[in-house]
């Protein structure tokens, strides 16, 4: 084989491999950083794969989990398993942050039995994904900022990206709850492009509000715009957030 043909045969090995690693990636919105840390233990691929928010419990002095999904259970968190930095940064992370949540992706499965008065156990045998951006509904809709767990003052800048469906004439509503779940404001997210398609679109939208004279904590909710009568075709985004106090 000439050294021409070679090149050739190089050259085109390298476009497929590159096209396989571009096709296998997990799909992110374009133009989204991925803040991601990919995180292993010593458990190989024991298992089952578990998406969701954790958190410390104050309350428990523990880790605990609550798993992507409706009405599912909290678990309580055993991670005696993971051994590395990420992980070890963010429970350090979480302690000084009680009750704020971060999205993480694990392998593990239930242990034991659940006792009266307390949450199921989940131990973990791997931590696969920790990401600052991540949510259970991150494949119809990502928020960029503000992240879980920020400290937030009026005027809120909301950005992020969703799928057209996610919008109805270009805007979807946004609601900002305090602790107890009162809305202190509302406004409406717009998008910044072409809404009329199944792909990502950026959008924008501005809150004004009054800061809580009680309690630090509370959620910004972001809704689908449904203007159907189809209940089932509803559907919302909760960041739980932080107020800034002076």
């Amino acid at each position: 084989m000439s050294k021409t043909g070679l090149l050739v045969i190089l050259l085109l090995a390298g476009i497929f491999g590159l096209i396989f690693y571009l096709l296998v990636q997990d799909e992110r919105p374009p133009g989204m950083d991925q803040d991601i840390s990919q995180v292993e233990s010593g458990e190989g691929s024991k298992g089952s794969k578990w998406s969701g928010y954790v958190y410390w419990d104050e309350r428990g002095d523990q880790l605990a989990f609550r798993p992507c999904g409706e009405g599912v259970p909290k678990y309580a968190l055993l991670d005696q398993g993971v051994k590395n930095d990420p992980w070890s940064d963010l429970v350090e992370e979480l302690r000084t942050m009680p009750y704020v949540p971060r999205f993480i992706v694990l392998a593990g499965e239930e242990s034991g039995t659940q006792e009266e008065g307390k949450d199921k156990a989940l131990r973990i045998f791997h931590v696969r994904r920790i990401d600052p951006q991540g949510n259970c509904k991150e494949d119809r809709i990502v928020i960029t900022t503000p992240l879980p767990g920020e400290k937030i003052d009026s005027p809120l800048i909301i950005k992020g990206q969703a799928r057209g469906s996610w919008f109805f004439e270009g805007d979807f509503p946004v609601l900002l709850t305090n602790w107890d779940g009162l809305i202190i404001a509302q406004g409406i997210a717009s998008a910044q492009g072409e809404w009329m398609t199944e792909d990502f679109v950026p959008f924008i939208c501005r809150l004004r509000f009054d800061r809580p004279s009680f309690g630090q904590r509370g959620t910004l909710i972001l809704r689908k715009d449904n203007p159907s009568d189809n209940s089932t075709l509803d559907d919302a985004l909760e960041i739980p957030i932080r107020f800034e106090v002076n």
